[in-house]
């Protein structure tokens, strides 16, 4: 189920500038949905 989101999600375009990246897109969007679906 993990790769079926990841390869889901990694279609998306990081809008952010190169710089002031710290955490892949990928991570952030996955850590949103854990965090929606558990009800935090």
């Amino acid at each position: 189920m993990m790769k079926d989101i990841r390869e889901h999600f990694s279609k998306l375009e990081d809008p952010r500038i190169d710089r002031n990246k710290r955490h892949n897109l990928l991570d952030i969007v996955l850590l949103v949905i854990c965090g929606v679906t558990s009800g935090a």
